[in-house]
């Protein structure tokens, strides 16, 4: 792949929805070729205690066990034997500290994250650490739901609405379908097919067929006022994929997602979300 995905930064934090996650994790790693971070951010709960240094000290070393341990029964696994994995910690916040392990490491192209809950994404999107991390992370984050199937994503679904950087992300995205020799489905929800909407869409085809070189590649539109329930369907008629978007800025990516839409979340705990940076958000 692209240098984007050199390396993969998956910060966990030892629950079970971290560990249903990094197979999935793993076997992009081994496809990739890329280099993965084990990364855990302790959170110092003890600022004004006499013993925060002691605290402090106890914390980092339990924490690196733990990632040593885990770092071994990654590698005793015969498939993962060549991959190149380091540790690392960094105290503060979590949210903080991952972005700052981002900033120091220019390789990182890649955010990996399982997500917990039957709610998924909403929950997600609403005040929890890989919520803030996919609206202010400069590089593409990959948030993992429990309880997704094992096996390789077959679909890369990406919901566009014709901005200009889009070329660009599908030009990444034809990178990870070659990856799992899935099929890159482009797709826009739009509310009916007047001229208006038909000529866009044909145009648009058109000239990512011209510019990007990827022969599984298919186009289709939605007919659907809600952009949610509209994605839903399609992603009930397309199992084993990866829904892709792209945030060209926090204030509208974060809009996707208001509470008015909740009923709509349910399609997100299927899949893993695949969140890619536009120009417009750096």
């Amino acid at each position: 792949m692209e240098a984007y995905i050199k390396d993969i930064l998956f910060p966990t934090d030892f629950s079970e929805n971290a560990r249903h996650a990094l197979p999935f994790v793993l076997d992009l790693a081994r496809r990739s070729e890329a280099r993965l971070h084990l990364f855990h951010s302790i959170e110092n709960p003890y600022e004004l205690a006499p013993l925060q240094e002691e605290v402090k000290t106890r914390a980092n070393r339990k924490v690196k066990f733990l990632l040593q341990d885990l770092e071994q029964e990654i590698t005793q696994d015969e498939q993962n034997r060549d991959l190149e994995i380091e540790i690392d910690t960094i105290g503060g916040r979590t949210v903080f500290s991952i972005l700052e392990k981002v900033d120091d490491n220019s390789d990182i192209g890649l955010i990996a994250m399982g997500t917990k809950g039957a709610t998924g994404l909403k929950k997600m999107l609403f005040g929890s650490i890989t919520s803030e991390v996919i609206l202010h992370a400069t590089v593409p984050v990959l948030a993992i739901p429990e309880h997704i199937p094992t096996q390789p994503p077959s679909n890369i679904i990406y919901a566009t609405d014709y901005r200009d950087g889009d070329l660009q992300a599908l030009d990444q995205l034809a990178q990870w379908a070659k990856l799992y020799n899935a099929t890159l489905k482009v797709v826009h929800v739009a509310p009916n097919l007047e001229l208006k909407e038909d000529i866009k869409f044909r145009g648009f085809r058109d000239l990512c067929e011209e510019r990007i070189t990827y022969k599984k590649m298919g186009f289709d539109m939605v007919l659907e006022n809600n952009f949610h329930a509209g994605i839903t369907t399609y992603l009930e008629q397309n199992p084993h994929s990866i829904l892709a978007m792209t945030r060209y800025t926090k204030q509208v990516f974060s809009s996707l997602f208001q509470k008015s839409h909740s009923k709509d979340f349910s399609c997100y705990t299927k899949v893993p979300l695949l969140v890619l940076i536009g120009e417009e958000a750096l």
